[in-house]
């Protein structure tokens, strides 16, 4: 069965950066109330809604990329990301700042992708 579906159906991949761009331009269309350092929108989209550029990687203990970080949880589909997006935009911003509930939000959204 798994053999005709790929012979009737096209893999899309995106690119990590690709990936990036569909989600800042979702950042963008979030209210400036939602977004957890307003005065860094112009500059860098993701810190000011995740309000933070960098997280520490849990196993490792070494600073990773936030936005990497959320990729990693997600099967690098658009749809996976707006889950987790959505995950995120729900805490209030002082929240999505704290980066243990910015992860906690993150493994929540990325426990619900893998149960999809």
């Amino acid at each position: 069965m798994s053999q005709q579906y790929r012979g009737s159906a096209v893999d899309i991949s995106y690119s990590l950066e690709s990936l990036r761009e569909i989600f800042v331009n979702n950042v963008r269309l979030l209210k400036a109330d939602r977004i957890a350092r307003p005065e860094r929108l112009r500059a860098d989209p993701l810190e000011a809604f995740l309000g933070r550029t960098r997280v520490t990687h849990t196993y490792t203990r070494e600073d990773e990329d936030a936005f990497e970080y959320v990729c990693r949880h997600t099967l690098l589909r658009p749809r996976d990301l707006m889950t987790i997006g959505e995950r995120l935009a729900a805490l209030r911003p002082e929240e999505r700042s704290d980066e243990y509930r910015l992860k906690d939000g993150v493994n929540q959204a990325a426990t619900e992708i893998a149960y999809e």
